[in-house]
């Protein structure tokens, strides 16, 4: 029996071996890459767009004679792309079958299929930038939901000015939610219009403008959230993608919200995540500080039960530059959510680049004592 067994455990592994390495291998071969051997499923979409955030496309228009003519076989090319710049580097596909692509109806595209398409681009569109962020959260009276955060380049949009010194700006905006499986589970259409008065309107466009949306979820798991906004004046569009991973609350589970990021003094717990009067600063919005800034997070904690221990810690890449002493926070009566809250100033000698802040808490499981059940968020930022 143990032989047996022993032999079904080394099916499953070589059945699993075999077709990662047969997707590794696509990736490879089509310039991407593979995020395998992981549980961290929201961690390994993150890496794949962030990985696209920053980029130019080149185009190749191969000869006539590369395709195959009527009634030939088609031939395997094999392509290779270099390139000099130092800290750049290109992905491309390293062979095609030369077959020509079926014709595609010409013609412009309206507004609202414009959005879409740079809405489903996996691809970052730049010419208004836009930076998202994703913060999963509960509460009791709307259940599991996401909440992003849009920070949008207020310069790039076209503004004009009346009599009295108002200046106005008007957008479409489009979000599209995705589950783990690829389905659409949501969307977003709305537009919205600027008013900006002469007294606060350069300081509003130079800082940026924030729009907020809370996305309801059903389903505890990986989520892909995709935004598109288009002026309405110049056309000019802006996208931006992240991934979200949601934990199953509602279910029971021991879990935290997303991190809430300010610039400033210490603050007490923030109130609940899904309270209506919820807002964010643009400058926290775009998650960029400078050094000898003092940081204050908050965030929520969900389905403790017990008391919880957490670790606020800073982490550059792999390596952990701090860990803030752990703090003992204790559940209300009644079992419901609750907030908690800390600080860290940014050194001056840290140097300019992408960080994140890591929360990581435990928490014994009040139905088994022996059982230390554990949550962790953490969030990007950058020092400039």
């Amino acid at each position: 029996m143990a032989g047996v067994v022993r032999g079904l455990a080394a099916d499953r592994q070589r059945a699993s071996r075999d077709a990662q390495e047969s997707l590794a291998y696509l990736a490879e071969q089509t310039g991407g890459f593979a995020v395998v051997n992981t549980n961290d499923l929201a961690g390994g979409l993150s890496r794949i767009s962030n990985d696209v955030q920053d980029y130019y496309v080149i185009g190749y228009e191969p000869d006539r004679d590369t395709f195959a003519r009527k009634g030939k076989p088609p031939r395997l090319h094999r392509i290779a792309v270099n390139v000099r710049r130092a800290g750049v580097r290109v992905r491309s596909r390293r062979e095609f079958i030369g077959v020509s692509d079926p014709e595609r109806p010409s013609g412009p595209l309206t507004p609202p299929q414009q959005l879409v398409r740079a809405a489903m681009s996996p691809f970052s569109s730049a010419t208004i930038a836009v930076r998202a962020t994703n913060l999963p959260g509960y509460s009791r009276r709307r259940g599991m939901f996401v909440r992003t955060v849009l920070h949008l380049d207020a310069q790039a949009l076209v503004f004009s000015t009346d009599a009295t010194g108002t200046r106005t700006a008007s957008a479409d905006l489009i979000g599209l939610v995705f589950d783990s499986e690829g389905a659409q589970v949501h969307t977003i259409g709305t537009g919205f219009d600027v008013r900006l008065e002469d007294a606060a309107a350069e300081q509003a466009i130079q800082g940026g403008l924030v729009y907020t949306a809370r996305v309801p979820i059903e389903k505890p798991g990986g989520y892909q959230l995709r935004y598109a906004i288009r002026d309405r004046r110049s056309g000019a569009i802006g996208s931006v993608g992240g991934f979200v991973n949601v934990p199953d609350v509602t279910g029971g589970a021991f879990a935290l919200s997303g991190l809430v990021l300010r610039g400033g003094e210490r603050t007490a717990a923030s109130e609940p995540m899904d309270s209506d009067g919820f807002s964010v600063r643009p400058a926290d919005a775009l998650r960029v500080y400078q050094r000898g800034t003092q940081l204050s997070y908050s965030y929520e904690i969900y389905n403790a039960g017990t008391a919880v221990q957490a670790v606020t810690s800073l982490w550059r890449g792999t390596d952990k530059l701090t860990s803030l002493p752990p703090e003992t926070l204790r559940p209300p009566a009644d079992g419901g959510p609750f907030g908690a809250a800390g600080g860290l100033t940014l050194a001056d000698d840290l140097p300019a680049g992408a960080y994140v802040l890591r929360v990581a808490a435990t928490s014994v499981d009040p139905k088994h004592a022996k059982t230390v059940r554990e949550a962790a968020q953490q969030l990007s930022f950058d020092i400039k």
